[in-house]
């Protein structure tokens, strides 16, 4: 059907221009003849035809319709179809939801489709749900556009169900709320806004002005693209350089269900030399394992902390520093056991270990530093020289020689010692203890004192004196300070028992010689 410019309506298939309708039939309203509404609801296209006429309330019917075809009723300028509006029904089957009544023009048919079965079609004759809007090639500018005044509520998507809530979609631009920004808020629940996106990009959770990229007031995020596994599948959390995505640095997740060991939070760096510009991190820096342990340049601790080196350890760097930056009286690591008075420091093959008085104070406090591989000594350095090396129950002071070891000056191999000093040694006074014999047996009336003539044939035969050491045994063995002290006093008492017999035998000469000065000096 056209209505005309001139009054008339025009029904069929031979339209004016040789453009066709969809009709059988034309009808044309003749001139000056109006259409006609009778008072038993008639309408009267041509007052002298009573067979040209509709019935308004009526249907209206056509037969012979085939699937995928329909009936039309167009509206348009003119007696042609060109520049016409489009009502069309478009026949898919009996009761099928599939029928479905279209808007549209003589260029595009299938503007707004509404369906038997409900579902309403924007740009889509097939919409799957209650309002679809589809944008084509035809459609261009925009899917859907809602626009209401400042602070309006533009979509509104509530369940109508029992304690359902009411969330709406609003678009703002008041300075109360996010100067131009849309908002999803929570009617329901005092308006509360659940999610902001504001005019500078800025996202906002619960927060209607957000400040920063990611805005989250309250509560706590989660992300949900864990891996299932104790290997690593992707990344978490990604950080690129300079709002990019090269050179990367992330943070990844293992999971392992119910376990410990494969559960962790890991952090990754982009490594130099190895990692493309747009690769994923590949530099483990630190691990949090669901045990509690904590590895840095490990991804699996074996202990509360690890931390393990990579690469060639070189002067002006080591694996860990702890700096107290205080005075020398501040600790800058301190590693203590709550269950007992005992804290250990373990660092490599060697442990420290302190111990502090029991609770009725019965034992002293003290240090304890043990190697935890057997035979292994303690050596302490200075500028990478072994100052001092403790080995069992023996300490070398000055030597970087390892036990047991011989040596040019000091031999100390198969020695019983407790203190052993490669060079001199300073001190204000030596006091030797638990000596188990001192030379005052000489003093003793069964001590038989060597004579003079035996002591001179023992020195000309031995070139040493009875009972010292030879040159020869101290060059190899060297002396012990407080047996050559007793042998010195030693030889010292035997000296004043020799000066003793010699004072004692210059008197009985003295005697005589006076006797016989006398005896000569009568005879004169």
């Amino acid at each position: 059907m056209v209505v005309q410019s001139n009054g008339k309506f025009l029904f069929g298939s031979s339209l004016a221009n040789g453009d066709r309708g969809v009709g059988a039939v034309q009808w044309e309203v003749a001139d000056n003849d109006a259409p006609l509404i009778t008072a038993h609801g008639t309408l009267k296209l041509d007052p002298r035809d009573a067979s040209s006429s509709f019935f308004v309330g009526q249907e209206i019917y056509q037969a012979g319709i085939t699937a995928g075809n329909g009936i039309a009723l167009q509206i348009g300028q003119g007696n042609t179809i060109k520049n016409t509006g489009k009502l069309r029904f478009v026949y898919a089957g009996n009761s099928s939801d599939n029928n479905r009544l279209t808007l549209g023009f003589h260029t595009n048919d299938d503007i707004l489709n509404v369906m038997a079965g409900g579902n309403v079609g924007i740009g889509t004759v097939s919409p799957g749900s209650k309002l679809e809007v589809l944008s084509g090639a035809n459609y261009p500018s925009s899917g859907a556009r809602f626009a209401g005044n400042a602070n309006d509520f533009n979509i509104s998507v509530a369940n109508t169900g029992t304690g359902g809530q009411d969330y709406r979609l609003v678009s703002t631009s008041s300075a109360s709320d996010a100067p131009s920004s849309f908002q999803i808020v929570n009617r329901s629940n005092s308006n509360i806004s659940a999610f902001t996106i504001a005019a500078s990009g800025n996202v906002g959770l619960g927060v209607n002005v957000p400040t920063q990229a990611l805005d989250i007031l309250g509560g706590s995020a989660l992300i949900r693209n864990g891996n299932s596994s104790s290997s690593y599948a992707k990344s978490q959390i990604m950080f690129g350089w300079n709002n990019t995505n090269t050179y990367r640095h992330a943070i990844k997740t293992r999971h392992e269900a119910g376990y410990t060991t494969g559960n962790s939070i890991d952090f990754y760096l982009w490594k130099q030399g190895v990692d493309a510009p747009t690769a994923e991190p590949s530099l483990n820096v630190m691990s949090l394992l669901g045990n509690g342990n904590v590895g840095i340049g490990t991804n699996s601790p074996s202990y509360k902390l690890e931390v393990v080196q990579t690469g060639t350890r070189t002067a002006a760097g080591n694996p860990i520093t702890f700096d107290g930056q205080q005075s020398w009286l501040a600790s800058s690591l301190r590693v203590t056991n709550s269950g007992s008075n005992t804290s250990s420091v373990y660092t490599g093959r060697m442990g420290i270990q302190t111990w502090g008085p029991d609770a009725n104070n019965q034992k002293y406090p003290f240090l304890n530093i043990e190697t935890l591989q057997p035979n292994m000594p303690i050596i302490m350095e200075v500028n990478e020289k072994a100052t001092m090396q403790v080995f069992q129950n023996q300490v070398l002071i000055g030597s970087d020689l390892p036990f047991p070891s011989s040596d040019a000056v000091i031999p100390y191999s198969g020695l019983n010692y407790t203190l052993g000093v490669r060079g001199r040694i300073v001190s204000s006074g030596i006091t030797c203890k638990d000596l188990s014999q001192w030379s005052d047996f000489v003093f003793n009336e069964d001590y038989t004192l060597k004579s003079l003539d035996e002591v001179a044939d023992y020195v000309a035969a031995n070139k040493h004196l009875p009972d010292v050491p030879s040159a020869k045994d101290v060059v190899e063995n060297g002396i012990d300070v407080s047996e050559m002290l007793k042998i010195q006093m030693q030889k010292i008492e035997e000296l004043t028992l020799y000066s003793i017999q010699q004072q004692k035998q210059l008197a009985v000469q003295q005697e005589q010689i006076s006797k016989l000065q006398h005896q000569l000096t009568g005879k004169k």
